[in-house]
C-alpha cells in the first residue's frame, strides 16, 4: 500500500465501520431513537438505518480497492456532504426534541469530520506538481 494512500484509505475504513454500527443502531433499536427524536414514526429512522447499512461496503470497498482512484473519493466526499447536509436541514425544519436535535447535530458533525479527514487524504493521492 503507498504511503500517499494511507490517510484516505484509514479513513474510509473507520468510516465504514461507523457508518455501519449506526445504521445497525438505527435498524435494531429504532424504537429508542423515535422516542429520543420525539417523532411519530419510525419510519424515517429505518430509511436512514437502510442508507447507512447500504453505504457502509461501498466505504470498504473503496478503502480495500488496490487502484483507488481520486474521482471515487471525491464522489463518496459529495455523498457525506450531502448526508450532512440533509441532517442539518432535518434538525432544522422536523419536529424533534432538543435531544433529538442534538443527536442530529452530532452525528453529522462526526461526517464533516470524516469528510475532512477524506478531503485531505484525497489531496494526498494526488500527484504533486513541480
Amino acid at each position: 500500500m503507498e504511503n500517499r494512500s494511507l490517510l484516505i484509505r484509514r479513513t474510509l475504513l473507520a468510516n465504514a465501520l461507523v457508518t455501519l454500527l449506526f445504521g445497525a443502531l438505527l435498524l435494531i433499536d429504532r424504537e429508542l431513537v423515535v422516542g429520543l427524536l420525539g417523532i411519530a414514526s419510525a419510519v424515517p429512522v429505518a430509511i436512514a438505518g437502510v442508507i447507512c447499512v447500504a453505504f457502509a461496503p461501498v466505504l470498504l470497498v473503496a478503502a480495500r480497492k488496490r487502484d483507488l482512484g481520486s474521482g471515487q473519493v471525491a464522489l463518496l466526499i459529495a455523498v457525506d456532504g450531502a448526508w450532512v447536509i440533509a441532517s442539518i436541514v432535518v434538525s432544522a425544519v422536523a419536529p424533534v426534541t432538543a435531544i433529538g436535535r442534538g443527536l442530529i447535530v452530532a452525528q453529522a458533525a462526526l461526517v464533516a469530520v470524516f469528510m475532512i479527514l477524506e478531503s485531505a487524504g484525497l489531496r494526498r493521492l494526488r500527484p504533486a506538481t513541480a
